[in-house]
């Protein structure tokens, strides 16, 4: 209905916003020792190397911890019968994917969350890339040899782009299932059970720890 579309824009602009803050704070204590360790203040800027925000990356797990939590202080705030929050979470899901894809573009332009070693299907990351910089602290000698010659990476496989691309299908078949669903909660259901499946078998092709 008008009424709950016009819900789940409310809980998707705010969100967006809370979700930026929370995936950069989740990156940031993934990372911990990198930004709170010896290595607290930045070289290059002289200032601490949390606030140079412009390097580094996001993490998916705070930005979905974000809108999760905007949306359940939206239907408690509202004060939303569970059928009404269930066919507003309906509307809000199906735009999820687009979010993750949209964030896997930037794990790629960063070279974060990489993929496996790829000779037949893959991208080097510069040194500058966050795969370089870790990658060169955790390789074998040999491997790190040839990456400081070439100046980057090994041939990886870009799963960021490829995820995207599944996220971007995803993102197709939950609005199809949004004008044919039987029950509110649907759409929510199928994306647990799709994304689940995907994160499975992504996670299994990256190569970052």
């Amino acid at each position: 209905t008008p009424k709950e579309c016009g819900d789940a824009i409310a809980i998707a602009a705010v969100s967006g916003l809370f979700a930026m803050f929370a995936a950069r704070g989740a990156f940031i204590v993934s990372h911990w020792p990198e930004y709170f360790g010896e290595h607290f203040i930045d070289p290059q800027f002289h200032i601490p190397r949390v606030l140079v925000i412009w390097r580094g990356g996001l993490v998916l797990w705070g930005a979905l911890f974000a809108v999760v939590a905007v949306f359940v202080m939206y239907v408690v705030a509202s004060k939303k019968k569970l059928a009404e929050a269930l066919a507003i979470a309906d509307i809000v899901v199906v735009a999820l994917p687009v979010m993750q894809g949209i964030g896997r573009v930037g794990c790629f332009l960063a070279g974060c969350c990489w993929g496996r070693p790829s000779d037949s299907f893959g991208v080097a990351f510069p040194e500058r890339s966050l795969a370089y910089q870790a990658l060169l602290r955790t390789s074998d000698a040999d491997v790190v040899d040839r990456m400081r010659a070439a100046h980057e990476t090994l041939p990886l496989l870009p799963v960021q782009l490829i995820e995207t691309a599944f996220d971007l299908v995803l993102f197709v078949a939950l609005l199809v299932i949004l004008h044919r669903k039987r029950f509110h909660g649907a759409v929510l259901v199928a994306y647990g059970l799709l994304y689940g499946a995907l994160w499975v078998v992504f996670q299994a092709l990256r190569g970052d720890p």
